[in-house]
């Protein structure tokens, strides 16, 4: 297991939690690209190929007006939470009656590649999850008390598991 290519797309991921990304870099056996918003991910997945893709629930749109949209377009769902378009993005990936006419990319990574890092307590979630066939998606809780090694452990326990 070397040079694997991650994808982390986290917005506090770059000051918040510098603290996590050091131990990956550190360990040399991955190549971390950092997305800190939905414009970025989609911008990273439409151009590289990543073994490893782990996805924050809470993201902002960025700058892309594709985005912009769908984050307006949940604030004035009242029902909707219009913080998590980390949710939306694994739906405009997998969902396929969801429409893509600007939102392309060009991969075919297995849901078995992604995991959610995340302030969101799995029940939160599960059954948005479970509509997208990702209901067993590798899965961890962000919190102050985690170790500094989460994120390169959450990376090393999703490779494992492809193997």
């Amino acid at each position: 297991m070397s040079n694997l290519k991650v994808l982390w797309i986290e917005d506090n991921a770059d000051t918040d939690l510098y603290h996590l990304t050091s131990p990956v870099y550190i360990d040399g056996r991955c190549n971390l690209d950092l997305a800190v918003n939905a414009s970025e991910a989609f911008h990273y997945l439409n151009r590289r190929h990543y073994d490893i893709i782990i996805v924050d629930i809470r993201i902002p749109p960025g700058q892309n007006a594709e985005w912009k949209r769908r984050y307006q377009d949940m604030t004035k769902n009242q029902k909707t939470n219009s913080n998590r378009l980390g949710l939306e993005l694994l739906r405009c990936i997998f969902d396929e009656k969801e429409p893509k006419p600007t939102l392309k990319i060009d991969h075919n990574l297995r849901r078995e590649r992604y995991g959610v890092f995340t302030v969101e307590q799995r029940e939160e979630i599960i059954s948005e999850l479970s509509n997208l066939n990702m209901g067993n998606i590798k899965y961890r809780r962000k919190n102050a008390m985690m170790p500094h090694t989460a994120l390169l452990d959450f990376i090393l326990e999703i490779a494992a598991s492809l193997n």
